[in-house]
């Protein structure tokens, strides 16, 4: 007697190895992700314990983990080997700063942190790095959580002390990520948000005269753009932005003023009197 047609047992042959296939990959991927895991610290010659003590709540092992993770940048730094660096910078952005906890995200911005204060005394490299190691903190500013909004404005603060005139490089995408932030509804976050526009307005004045590189055009645009916001927060801020660039010597605000002179007389008799102050 004949319980199954050959037609019904190839079928079921086909389904067999069509799961066994699919099993075989996902046990592959799972051990190529396991591999890559256990030998990502061999692969940017982390010390056994780094990542460990970086995310441990003792504070002296995290800040022995920072410096030991600056040791690593200072030692490829002397061998010119920037693509071993950014290695490091990538690594933590896609698993620290990308990452969905609020702890591994703080780790993340303090890395980034000290990182960068890695590179004293080693300007050209900095500025050859410092999109990759700014604009990672610069993406945190509009994170959801208060406190890492808050870490990444503080750090980008420090961070832009240590690079100083180099930060000239991402100045507009600061700028531009900024503004929004003088406006936020955590006190916290916008007196952070304060700290780094002084520090951009000096690193503005005292770099501007020598810099040929700043796209001065491109700040404008964002400056004006944002004029009519509703918010008088960043109507303040913006006009403060166009006292401070007319008051450095070597620019002329003339060939910019049609793009923002009819919002400057609006806000003359705007409803806000800090706005009104400021306009006139």
């Amino acid at each position: 007697m004949q319980f199954f047609s050959p037609r019904f047992v190839g079928r079921g042959l086909l389904a067999a190895c069509l799961y066994l296939s699919a099993l075989l990959v996902m046990i592959e991927s799972t051990s190529h992700s396991k591999l890559k895991s256990e030998n990502i610290n061999v692969e940017l010659e982390f010390p056994p314990n780094i990542l460990k003590h970086l995310n441990d709540r003792n504070q002296d092992k995290r800040e022995q983990a920072g410096r030991d993770l600056q040791a690593i940048v200072a030692k490829n730094l002397d061998k010119k080997n920037l693509v071993q660096i950014e290695k490091i910078l990538n690594f933590f952005q896609d698993n620290y700063l990308r990452s969905a906890t609020v702890a591994n995200k703080k780790t993340g911005i303090e890395v980034f942190v000290s990182i960068v204060n890695g590179f004293k005394n080693h300007s050209e490299e900095a500025a050859r790095l410092v999109h990759r190691m700014v604009l990672p903190i610069v993406e945190c500013f509009n994170d959801t959580e208060q406190r890492i909004r808050y870490n990444a404005i503080k750090s980008l603060y420090y961070m832009c002390k240590e690079l100083q005139g180099i930060c000239m490089l991402v100045f507009n995408d600061v700028f531009e990520q900024l503004i929004g932030k003088i406006a936020d509804f955590d006190e916290q976050v916008k007196d952070a948000a304060s700290l780094l526009n002084n520090t951009l307005k000096t690193i503005i004045t005292d770099s501007l005269p020598n810099n040929k590189q700043f796209d001065m055009r491109r700040f404008m645009k964002i400056l004006t753009d944002k004029m009519k916001a509703v918010n008088p927060f960043i109507r303040v801020f913006l006009i403060d932005w166009i006292n401070t660039i007319d008051e450095i010597p070597s620019v002329t605000l003339l060939v910019y003023l049609p793009s923002f002179l009819e919002d400057l007389l609006v806000m003359l008799s705007d409803k806000e009197k800090d706005v009104r102050s400021k306009a006139e």
